[in-house]
């Protein structure tokens, strides 16, 4: 059962501090739709053209949304260390770096997922438990794959009567992605 009770995920591009540096840059945000452009010289940024850049975009896939990156063939970056195929597909806690310039560490925010059934959800058995979704049931929505799994709170009565399906493990059924019903920072594997 896909669900959109939230906002999509965003990636971001972290620069990693240069030797001797001690002041942290600013991520640069990779637009939830559309193609942008990631200057290949130069300090870090988005700019409006594809010469001398390489392309971003995000793919929202049918589990977890990815972040392409599409360089022409003789760009110099690397992903993870190594020259990648044209097309490369870059997840959390994978690195871009740039000819000049740092390392970028890919992250993903995931927006606050907690709320109302999803009315495509409504009647669907949770993926943990098998009982139905109510109308009024309080749920979490994967932010990565957009399972809804029960996840009702103390005002929903006491603890042992509550559907707290979604607090049962640590990442999705569905897709592995980290439960966090607040929302917060994917940094991969090691975060």
């Amino acid at each position: 059962m896909m669900a959109t009770a939230t906002p999509p995920p965003r990636f971001y591009l972290v620069p990693e501090p240069l030797d001797g540096e001690s002041a942290r840059r600013e991520p640069i945000a990779v637009p939830a739709e559309g193609v942008s452009y990631l200057a290949l010289f130069g300090p870090p940024r988005l700019v409006d053209g594809g010469a001398g850049a390489v392309l971003l975009e995000t793919i929202a896939t049918p589990l977890v949304p990815v972040l392409i990156v599409i360089r022409q063939d003789a760009t110099p970056v690397l992903i993870n260390g190594a020259r990648p195929l044209p097309l490369a597909v870059v997840r959390p806690g994978d690195f871009v770096r740039l000819p000049d310039g740092p390392a970028l560490r890919i992250v993903r925010y995931d927006p606050p997922a907690v709320g109302p059934t999803p009315s495509g959800a409504v009647g669907t058995p949770c993926a943990i438990c098998r009982m139905p979704m109510a109308v009024d049931a309080v749920v979490y929505v994967c932010p990565a794959c957009g399972l809804a799994v029960h996840c009702e709170g103390p005002d929903r009565g006491p603890a042992g009567e509550r559907l707290e399906c979604a607090l049962l493990g640590s990442a999705c059924v569905r897709c592995g992605s980290p439960v966090r019903p607040e929302g917060g920072w994917d940094h991969g594997q090691d975060s």
